[in-house]
């Protein structure tokens, strides 16, 4: 269920939905990608991972290591653009340009948007609670880390998950 909010004073307004925050939220997380990006000094897990990656290629120079980052940021600028568009219906199509480069230099951005969102929400999760007070949100922590144990055992051991997802949907079925 989705928590919809409307001011006291103004019942026509729209609603408020602090889950759609993100909406707010993710173009400035991006353009602080880019922006990290650009710098001379990039992170080095990010460089160490695009030169293991273009080995496995055979190879790349520093120069051409920048130049596959700067295609991925004018990329992935530009699809995000496109959500604000009615014509793009579907985000796949509007980071088209940006899904084609190569997966390593996808996956080394990404990886930096999500370091990025990583430390806005433990900032924001400060920001938003008093000293010694139940973060908002705290119930779905149980949820998150019950979703990683899954994951971890899906990950570990999976011909044993896959076996009890099949029973459990069968044990539904039996109910029915």
């Amino acid at each position: 269920m989705t928590l919809q909010i409307r001011p006291k004073d103004n019942a026509d307004a729209p609603a408020y939905c602090p889950q759609r925050d993100i909406a707010y939220c993710f173009p400035g997380i991006v353009t602080r990608t880019i922006r990290g990006l650009r710098d001379a000094k990039v992170d080095s897990w990010l460089m160490t991972h695009m030169y293991q990656m273009c080995s496995l290629r055979g190879g790349c120079s520093e120069a051409e290591v920048r130049e596959e980052l700067a295609r991925a940021c004018l990329a992935l600028a530009q699809g995000v653009r496109r959500f604000h568009e009615p014509s793009w219906a579907d985000p796949g199509e509007a980071l088209q340009e940006f899904r084609e480069l190569p997966v390593p230099v996808q996956v080394a951005v990404m990886a930096k948007i999500g370091q990025l969102m990583t430390g806005a929400f433990f900032t924001a999760v400060r920001d938003v609670t008093d000293w010694g007070a139940e973060a908002p949100k705290a119930v779905d922590i149980p949820s998150l880390v019950a979703a990683a144990d899954e994951a971890a055992e899906s990950l570990r051991n999976p011909v044993r998950a896959r076996l009890k997802r099949f029973l459990s949907q069968m044990a539904f079925w039996r109910k029915s």
